[in-house]
């Protein structure tokens, strides 16, 4: 997974991981831990984060399967 890319396009976007831990309603930790890959997003967030951050289908590829 390259989680690095899902961290650039945030950062791309102006979006704090603050910012999605509230719209997700999870801590900042979670997203931290979500973005290192140490705990897995759910397909309906996926879903959620194509729109907020603007991730194409090969993004989400790039970013979610090995």
């Amino acid at each position: 997974m390259n989680m690095a890319l899902l961290k650039l396009k945030r950062k791309s976007k102006h979006i704090s991981q603050l910012d999605l831990a509230n719209h997700f309603k999870y801590t900042r930790q979670n997203v931290s831990n979500k973005e290192r890959g140490l705990q897995p997003w759910k397909l309906s967030e996926i879903k959620e984060l194509m729109s907020i951050l603007d991730l194409t289908p090969e993004e989400v590829i790039n970013i979610f399967i090995d």
